[in-house]
Formats: structure tokens, C-alpha cells, sequence
């Protein structure tokens, strides 16, 4: 179930995203060192994954600047700029609770600073 790709700007950058489900938590997938949002959904095994997930959170998906969909401004963005990208995809109405799955590319978010926005942890759970 593949929905619309949109456009959140952060700064100059505009970052492509998508919001798939209605459930009760907002869940943040945070790309690794590659992603494309038209191109995930075309792996069978993934789109299930990622279904899944949709029917029991509103899920939230991105490209990362330099990534996919988003914008090149000719350089990768630091941390604090990744997650100020992440946060501008993110709706802030109807969330009751936020969870992120991180890839291995950009551990430790923590670090940042952003525990008030967000609630950072590793593994999916109830």
C-alpha cells in the first residue's frame, strides 16, 4: 500500500516523504545510507514489512537529503540536520506516542538532543 510522496521543507531542502495507517503511534522509519521511496515498495518482501507496520502505527517514511526523492544540495547532512529533516516530516497533530526505528547508519541519534520530541529506542514494541 504505497501512498503519495510529499514535500516537507526544512530550510532550503525539500524532503520527500510518506504517511501510511492511522494507528494509535506514530512510527518514524529513519533511512540507512540509501533509500528511495518510489523504489522500496517495488521489493515484495519489504512492501509486506512495511504494510504491517502501517496497519498498527501511522508510519512515517522519508528520503533522506542527498537521498531518493529528496533534495541534493552537494553534501550529506550532519546529525542535527538529519533529524531536523526527520522532524519536519512528522506530523504533530493526533500523536499520542512516537517511536523511530533507526538503521545502522546513523546510531547514536540520542545524542542530538531531541528525547523531547521524540522517544528513541531500538526495538518495535507494544
Amino acid at each position: 500500500m504505497s501512498a503519495d510522496v510529499r514535500y516537507a521543507r526544512n530550510g532550503r531542502v525539500a524532503v520527500a516523504h510518506q504517511i501510511l495507517g492511522d494507528g494509535p503511534i506514530d512510527l518514524v522509519l529513519v533511512p540507512g545510507f540509501a533509500s528511495h521511496l518510489d523504489v522500496m515498495w517495488e521489493e515484495p518482501r519489504l512492501a509486506v514489512f512495511l504494510d504491517l507496520l502501517a496497519a498498527r502505527a501511522r508510519l512515517i517514511l522519508y528520503d533522506a537529503r542527498e537521498q531518493g526523492l529528496s533534495d541534493r544540495l552537494g553534501r550529506a547532512p550532519t546529525l542535527a540536520e538529519h533529524v531536523d529533516e526527520a522532524r519536519a516530516c512528522v506530523p504533530v497533530e493526533g500523536v499520542v506516542r512516537r517511536r523511530v526505528i533507526e538503521t545502522d547508519a546513523h546510531d547514536p541519534v540520542p545524542g542530538v538532543g531531541v528525547e523531547s520530541d521524540f522517544v528513541w529506542h531500538r526495538n518495535l514494541r507494544r
